[in-house]
């Protein structure tokens, strides 16, 4: 797996946006995941869910990024929500953010949360001279667009076919 693809922009994410003062401590006490409060978007609630040190055996060495859905228990086993989502890491230096492009996702009862498992290195993530933890402060954040899905469907079904196509030559 390879790291994400990022892109910068001036403006932080519509959506949300987490500043912490402290972000060592979650190293200092073995704190694995850290699930941020709630937020809305469309007609549903989200959190980011950050794992400082990466997210299982393939996140090892990185600092891993999920957006989960929060009120699940609304959806019915066949109801999926679509949704197109980019995540955000601020830049102290250049006053950035740097953010993840756009994913489109399914978010279903079985499948609450999506994200990068190798968002950033924590090497680079963690290396003052690159603005991202200065001082022990970092800034995440989230952009998510649900999808309406009002699809149009057309279905042809065909019974008998002659067969009416000629080739061009044999005019």
């Amino acid at each position: 797996m390879a790291e994400v693809e990022m892109e910068t922009r001036v403006e932080s994410p519509v959506h949300f946006l987490i500043k912490i003062d402290s972000f060592s401590i979650f190293f200092k006490n073995g704190i694995d995941k850290f699930e941020t409060k709630e937020f809305e978007s469309g007609e549903y609630k989200w959190r980011l869910v950050i794992y400082p040190n990466g997210r299982g055996k393939d996140g090892e060495g990185y600092v891993s990024v999920y957006l989960a859905m929060t009120n699940t228990n609304a959806l019915t086993s066949n109801l999926e929500v679509n949704a197109t989502f980019s995540i955000f890491l601020f830049n102290h230096f250049s006053g950035n953010f740097c953010y993840s492009l756009g994913r489109a996702r399914q978010f279903h009862a079985l499948k609450q949360e999506w994200g990068f498992i190798k968002f950033i290195s924590k090497k680079d993530f963690t290396d003052p001279l690159n603005g991202y933890l200065v001082d022990d402060k970092c800034g995440f954040g989230a952009e998510v667009f649900v999808h309406k899905t009002k699809a149009v469907i057309e279905c042809l079904s065909l019974k008998s076919v002659d067969n009416c196509w000629k080739r061009v030559d044999q005019f």
